[in-house]
């Protein structure tokens, strides 16, 4: 009786459920809108030089293993970050 019971429910649902035609939903691709394209160079108390974005800001790495010159690039706007991390390289041979 139990299981007659379950078997008569699940092949309700099943008949149901497959009444309706279903489509899958088209592919979607997320927008971002970008501000334009403006750069600044970098301070030249660092031993490295490229542009960046006016939009990010410097900050100056505050985590436990950071070393002289570790920045981030903070974008406010998207909450993202971009870790730069520098370390000398000597010419020696091995």
């Amino acid at each position: 009786m139990k299981y007659s019971v379950i078997i008569i429910v699940l092949g309700l649902t099943f008949t149901f459920s497959c009444q309706q035609e279903h489509m899958p939903k088209p592919k979607g691709y997320n927008r971002i809108l970008l501000p334009e394209n403006e750069f600044q160079a970098l301070p030249d108390t660092f031993p490295y030089q490229f542009d960046y974005s006016k939009y990010a800001k410097i900050l100056k790495d505050s985590s436990w293993i950071a070393e002289p010159y570790w920045i981030d690039l903070y974008y406010p706007n998207f909450g993202a970050s971009i870790q730069i991390s520098y370390k000398p390289v000597n010419n020696s041979e091995q």
